[in-house]
């Protein structure tokens, strides 16, 4: 039984820390986008952006404001548990989930960026 508690809690803390490892891959890449995007708030213009960044995924305009999108996609990342703990025998289970950053950049009737937003997936 002793055995068994320590097994769980050592598979316990491995998915404490690779969760929290996913976390701050998260927040360091924000930092970076606040590092390289804030000054640009005011100053940039659509061009700016487009030369930085490309063509964007999705464009949409709401009035006279102008919304840009960017998906950068990292592929994959998956995650099985498989557990011996199940009176039928071994239990099993897998996942997956897109790794991505979600960027768009706000415009207003001059083409001058007025705010940006990102959503990171890790």
């Amino acid at each position: 039984m002793l055995r068994s508690s320590f097994y769980m809690s050592a598979v316990a803390l491995v998915v404490l820390l690779l969760a929290s490892c996913a976390q701050i891959a998260a927040d360091n890449r924000v930092k970076e986008y606040e590092a390289l995007l804030n000054p640009m708030v005011g100053t940039a213009t659509r061009e700016d952006i487009a030369r930085q960044f490309g063509a964007p995924y999705d464009r949409q305009s709401v009035g006279s404001i102008e919304i840009w999108t960017y998906r950068q996609s990292f592929g994959a990342r998956g995650h099985a548990y498989v557990s011996p703990y199940n009176q039928y025998g071994t239990y099993g289970t897998a996942h997956s989930r897109e790794v991505y950053d979600n960027l768009s950049f706000t415009f207003n009737s001059l083409g001058i960026l007025e705010s940006w937003r990102v959503y990171v997936q890790r």
